[in-house]
């Protein structure tokens, strides 16, 4: 099992061993052991209301959403597109502690493309998300995946991976081809994501503890931690409460 590359058409380019993260309270660490699978949110259930939108120049390009096929789609397409986000890079951020994580008490899963690559199933895509100006830059509609893979220049810091799935469970209605059927995106979706069945062992490389996190919540991060099956050597304190000298 590994997720589609071969008709996945927005690609990532890096490297099959570059390192990505996953910063999570810890609640969020526990239910990922628990469950063994990652959770893949309703695009539409996202903070960002410009997440799986169109640019205001694909609108001038293509003309208004509910004149056109394909824009209103995707517009009704966000409640049945599901996400799990990365942050790729190769040392641990500052800034998406600040972010991801509301206190000391959160944790933060390495893993790689790779890693990740392999776990999830041949409906899923793993995608670079880009970042573009809203009111300038063209999203090409021949996609429907398009909007999901694109974010504002002002989340650019995210540098985000971003694994999606696309529902084709939705319900069909007929076209104006006969025996032929489409997906009716304007059915409202009960339900608020996907839990994606995982090998932990194999998707997680090492577990890092947020920075001035307590004594005692990296005892208990490590007892989890072991628990599940991982070592104690893979549980690693922040490189950000290192001293200078």
């Amino acid at each position: 099992m590994a997720s589609d590359e071969d008709d996945n058409p927005f690609p990532a380019s890096v490297p099959r061993d570059q390192r990505i993260w996953r910063y999570l309270t810890f609640g969020k660490f526990v239910s990922l052991l628990v469950t063994k699978a990652l959770w893949f949110s309703r695009v539409d259930r996202f903070e960002d209301p410009f997440e799986g939108k169109v640019t205001k120049e694909t609108i001038r390009r293509y003309g208004p959403i509910s004149t056109m096929g394909n824009i209103k789609d995707m517009e009704n397409a966000r409640q049945w597109i599901y996400a799990n986000c990365w942050y790729i890079a190769d040392e641990e951020s500052a800034a998406m502690w600040r972010l991801y994580s509301a206190s000391s008490e959160a944790i933060a899963i390495q893993s790689s493309y790779e890693r990740l690559h392999v776990e999830l199933p041949p409906n899923c895509h793993i995608c670079e998300v880009r970042y573009i100006d809203y009111d300038r830059d063209l999203i090409d509609i021949i996609n429907l995946l398009a909007p999901f893979v694109h974010k504002r220049k002002s989340f650019a810091h995210e540098r985000e991976l971003r694994a999606l799935i696309h529902d084709w469970e939705t319900p069909s209605i007929p076209t104006d081809r006969p025996d032929t059927f489409a997906h009716d995106y304007e059915m409202k979706n009960e339900t608020m994501g996907q839990l994606v069945p995982v090998n932990i062992h194999r998707l997680i490389d090492r577990i890092y503890i947020a920075p001035q996190a307590p004594t005692w919540f990296r005892d208990v991060v490590a007892h989890t931690a072991e628990n599940h099956g991982f070592t104690r050597g893979q549980v690693i304190a922040s490189a950000l409460d290192e001293i200078p000298y």
